[in-house]
């Protein structure tokens, strides 16, 4: 019995021209198969190395998480931005949930006290989360969808409702802690509220503003 012989691979003759695309299709191969290294060295290409390399570089879903949250919390240790602002009428609970949900999610910290036509929001944070909430507070809440009234009260003269930044700077601390609302019976005990935590000019200054406005109307 006689031994099979390997066929030979087919040569094309001299005469024949191979095809474009055939010719496309083995340098597509070639390449895929071979990659030359900057020394000049060339190394064959390892589909499942590849694969493997680029599953150890996906972030798990609490990876994704925590990188997250350190794009969003910005280092206030050389100091802290402030932003004072006055809303004449904060009684929506939507905007209330806005205003909370938004600081929280920017990892700010705050307070939001309610008195009259007198509603300060106070939120510490750095200068990128400051700019996110800025423009929640002045452009994309609606705050003249509803009434204010000139004295806080019910029988008072309507006015439009609107947000008015105060004041902004930067201080060397937080004298806050998560954001909280703060319900206020009397001017006295606003104030107070604030002086507790060395802040009693936030107050200061919001309510001067209210009676500039109430000269100015008289």
């Amino acid at each position: 019995m006689g031994i099979d012989r390997l066929k030979p691979a087919y040569i094309p003759k001299e005469s024949e021209e191979i095809p474009e695309s055939e010719q496309e299709k083995q340098r597509e191969s070639s390449s895929r198969q071979e990659t030359t290294t900057r020394s000049g060295c060339t190394v064959r290409f390892n589909p499942k190395a590849h694969e493997e390399a680029n599953a150890a570089r996906k972030l798990t879903a609490e990876q994704k998480r925590e990188k997250k949250i350190r794009k969003l919390k910005e280092d206030t240790s050389t100091g802290v931005n402030v932003a004072v602002y006055r809303v004449l009428n904060l009684s929506n609970p939507a905007k209330k949930f806005k205003v909370e949900m938004n600081a929280k999610q920017l990892f700010m910290t705050g307070c939001v006290l309610l008195y009259r036509n007198i509603n300060i929001v106070v939120v510490e944070g750095g200068p990128n989360q400051q700019k996110k909430f800025k423009r929640l507070m002045l452009q994309r809440i609606k705050w003249n969808e509803e009434q204010a009234t000139k004295d806080g009260t019910e029988q008072g003269e309507k006015i439009e409702n609107r947000c008015i930044l105060v004041w902004e700077g930067t201080v060397v601390q937080r004298c806050f802690g998560d954001i909280l609302f703060k319900l206020c019976p009397t001017e006295t005990f606003a104030r107070e509220f604030f002086k507790k935590r060395g802040v009693e000019h936030y107050w200061d200054l919001v309510y001067g503003m209210c009676i500039l406005e109430a000269s100015e109307d008289s």
